[in-house]
């Protein structure tokens, strides 16, 4: 259902547009305050399904810490939009396989570290009902970016091939003064499956291909700034 999720982009865009074009843009007489920027930390919890050849198991991807920032834009007080990314540095490893060809006595290969860095663009709904707490809901586009791979002591290298995602997330904003808020986010990312190959040729003389869908959850707490 969700490798052919790039079908969605189109509608997607569109909608984007419409929000940035249509009648809904809010008066800016009365005040009412656009942009917001943040800064947030937090957790990434990996959901990764894989395939591996030749020798068989699978590849896991252990969870993360991870950072990063974001700019909205509010088109009105229900409606906004937001781009953000963020990284985090996870370990690979390859476990449940045969690895007698690669004449190592281990039940988990080690693939060493990468950087894995969602780029997101939302839209995001609130409810405004209450005075300080602003519950939202998001959808939006994202592309996982690979990057400053390490395969540490086990391969000679390890190819990530960048993928992109759909991603669903609910949070809510706490207001702490009229422009300073808090702010507490939870997004899970619907990946396309991204190949990653490592390299075993100096030590066994081949290299593997595999397939990984990370799917992370995502759950951070952040501060902004409105204006």
């Amino acid at each position: 259902m969700f490798r052919n999720n790039r079908n969605m982009t189109l509608p997607f865009l569109v909608a984007v547009l419409y929000l940035f074009t249509s009648n809904a843009l809010y008066a800016q007489d009365d005040g009412f305050k656009r942009f917001t920027v943040k800064l947030f930390g937090g957790f990434s919890r990996t959901n990764e399904s894989s395939h591996l050849q030749k020798v068989g198991g699978i590849y896991e991807l252990n969870n993360s810490p991870s950072a990063g920032f974001g700019i909205a834009w509010f088109l009105s007080p229900s409606w906004s939009t937001e781009v953000s990314a963020s990284a985090g540095h996870y370990r690979m490893s390859m476990k449940n396989g045969d690895y007698s060809s690669m004449k190592v006595l281990r039940d988990e290969i080690p693939l060493g570290r990468v950087w894995l860095a969602p780029i997101s663009l939302s839209i995001r709904y609130h409810v405004n009902r209450w005075n300080k707490i602003r519950p939202y809901l998001a959808a939006g586009r994202s592309f996982l970016l690979f990057d400053q791979e390490d395969p540490g002591w086990a391969a000679d290298a390890v190819e990530y091939h960048s993928r992109s995602a759909l991603h669903l997330g609910l949070g809510l904003d706490y207001q702490l003064h009229e422009s300073w808020f808090l702010q507490l986010d939870l997004k899970h990312f619907l990946a396309n499956r991204a190949k990653v190959n490592p390299d075993f040729t100096k030590s066994v003389g081949w290299k593997l291909n595999g397939q990984l869908k990370p799917d992370p959850t995502q759950m951070t707490i952040g501060i902004g700034y409105r204006f």
